[in-house]
């Protein structure tokens, strides 16, 4: 049975390097269950990355499908080397990758110049789940601002590699404006998505959770994007399962 939920709803399989990530979200799931399984004894552990020898070790092999990575950590300054290494090794042996990451403008930059041979085996797909950078520095701690992401897709946009965004958690009271401005540089799909309750401390607004008002706001994008982008952005939009999974469609 295939799986359409969590990681596979974009890939096949997922791979890993670190234990931890010091973008240190607040809503991060992963850290989340890493405190629950004890990999980790509290949740300020997780701020600090740790390297796993033993997969960053392994012989690299051509794999079914596509694979995701990373799917629990981020692509940082203090990551990148190793991920890089780690990149072209799947890339080289022939894997399709999905990169997922917050990203940053200079990392992505050298990214970009590091696979480029293998861009046809590459789709970027960056998380921005705000425009407002108050909010970002709130829920995503260490991460990059707006305008890093921004800059960051219109250059892998601009260097060729097909191009996506994750909107989740979405963080404003709508994606609309984020959308908006991002469209364009997307030359595949725009991903919304809400923050799952378990995890959302510190939240001072329903709207990122409650299913009358993200089923009102996805009808909103409906009709407008109906008319407005009927061929643009409308086709591009995707649910995650966490909106799917309250009975809400396109």
């Amino acid at each position: 049975m295939t799986k359409t939920y969590g990681v596979y709803e974009w890939a096949d399989w997922r791979y890993n390097l670190f234990k931890g990530c010091s973008n240190n979200c607040r809503y991060c799931y992963a850290k989340f269950m890493a405190k629950r399984f004890d990999r980790i004894k509290s949740f300020d552990e997780w701020r600090n990355p740790v390297l796993s020898r033993k997969v960053y070790n392994n012989s690299f092999k051509k794999r079914k499908g596509r694979g995701m990575f990373p799917t629990t950590h981020d692509i940082t300054p203090y990551t990148y080397a190793y991920c890089i290494t780690m990149l072209q090794g799947l890339l080289r042996v022939g894997n399709e990758i999905l990169i997922t990451t917050k990203p940053n403008f200079h990392l992505i930059k050298m990214l970009c110049k590091a696979i480029k041979p293998y861009k046809k085996q590459v789709q970027f797909r960056f998380t921005i789940t705000s425009m407002d950078d108050k909010k970002l520095e709130y829920w995503e701690e260490n991460a990059p601002n707006y305008k890093s992401r921004k800059d960051s897709l219109i250059h892998a946009f601009g260097e060729g590699f097909k191009t996506s965004v994750s909107i989740e958690p979405y963080l404003d009271a709508t994606p609309m404006y984020l959308i908006n401005d991002i469209y364009l540089y997307c030359t595949e799909s725009i991903w919304i998505g809400i923050m799952n309750p378990k995890y959302n401390y510190g939240l001072r607004s329903t709207h990122i959770y409650n299913e009358v008002y993200v089923r009102a706001m996805i009808e909103d994008l409906v009709e407008v994007y109906s008319i407005a982008y009927p061929n643009t952005i409308l086709k591009k939009l995707r649910l995650k399962d966490s909106i799917r999974n309250m009975g809400i469609s396109l």
